[in-house]
């Protein structure tokens, strides 16, 4: 669109804001909007009513609570090691009941009795964002699990 450089036009009405909208990612328009107001990323998420976080890390996503009470109870050595990742998951799976369907490729049985230990998992009840039942199952494919 051609303008008269004479002429007042509405911003929102130009060919660069139209361009310039779509190709801004909603972080990039949050910060252009905390900063023209000289606000952190703490104040803008006290505004919100906090910042979520979560103590959750390494393959198996262990809570720090977690990782600490089975570090004990499991006699690991206390190092966020593989090995002891794997341990703890291993207990979840047995506390939860999910290692006979694990072995016998019951994946969506199993699933379902470990869901509440991790909240990306689907239905786990922990109004967070969740997988896929095929997006989980082609990780555990991918993995090398077994499917009956």
């Amino acid at each position: 669109m051609d303008y008269d450089e004479n002429e007042l036009v509405e911003v929102q009405d130009t060919d660069w804001y139209k361009e310039t909208v779509v190709s801004i990612t909603p972080g990039e328009n949050l910060r252009a909007f905390r900063e023209k107001f000289g606000m952190t990323q703490a104040q803008i998420g006290e505004k919100i009513g906090g910042i979520p976080s979560s103590t959750a890390a390494g393959t198996f996503q262990i809570l720090e609570h977690f990782f600490d009470f089975y570090t004990k109870s499991l006699n690991l050595d206390g190092t966020f090691s593989k090995d002891n990742q794997r341990a703890i998951a291993h207990q979840y799976f047995r506390e939860c009941h999910a290692l006979a369907d694990i072995v016998a490729g019951n994946f969506l049985a199993a699933l379902s009795l470990v869901r509440t230990r991790w909240a990306s998992l689907p239905d786990s009840g922990n109004n967070q964002h969740e997988n896929s039942v095929a997006l989980l199952k082609q990780a555990y494919l991918d993995a090398g699990g077994m499917i009956a």
